[in-house]
């Protein structure tokens, strides 16, 4: 999980890792914010005979501290756009400490609010638990889903 930050002293626009879930034997993770979670993803592509295809997403965290978050997603493949970056990405523990990622990837906006596109047949989000409800209290508001069919990348972290 991550914010978009900025640095005070230079004005850099920055993402900042806040949170995550991977194994237990990963903790605190590459970042140092990560919790432990049992962590499941089921995708799911159907073709037709008209060659659309429909995507299914099923995500499932059960956090070792107890709560879960399920989210629930159905849409219609759209066009990809392919694109490469170079983000810096920060972490919150340890703000000086940094990964840059160079990945190359193909993204499929299937909704998006200031764009107007909305795609997705099916959407459900919920969340239980002391470090999921919070973040999902009713006030959050859905502004875009990328769905990112491919993606390669490479780590690099700066020399200390």
């Amino acid at each position: 999980m991550s914010v978009p930050a900025k640095k005070t002293a230079t004005g850099e626009a920055v993402t900042v890792v806040f949170g995550g879930f991977i194994p237990q034997a990963g903790v605190p993770g590459p970042y140092f914010v990560f919790g432990s979670a049992k962590v499941t993803v089921d995708r799911r592509s159907h073709a037709d005979a008209e060659g659309k295809s429909t995507i299914e997403e099923s995500w499932q965290v059960i956090p070792d501290d107890g709560g879960a978050l399920d989210v629930q997603l159905q849409f219609t493949r759209g066009e990809l756009t392919r694109g490469k970056a170079a983000p810096k990405i920060h972490s919150a523990a340890k703000p000086e400490f940094y990964r840059i990622y160079q990945f190359e990837q193909a993204a499929d906006v299937v909704r998006s609010m200031p764009g107007g596109i909305d795609r997705a047949s099916k959407l459900s989000i919920r969340a239980t638990g002391p470090r999921l409800a919070p973040l999902f209290d009713g006030s959050e508001q859905l502004i875009s889903i990328t769905s990112i069919p491919f993606y390669s990348r490479a780590i690099y972290v700066p020399a200390i």
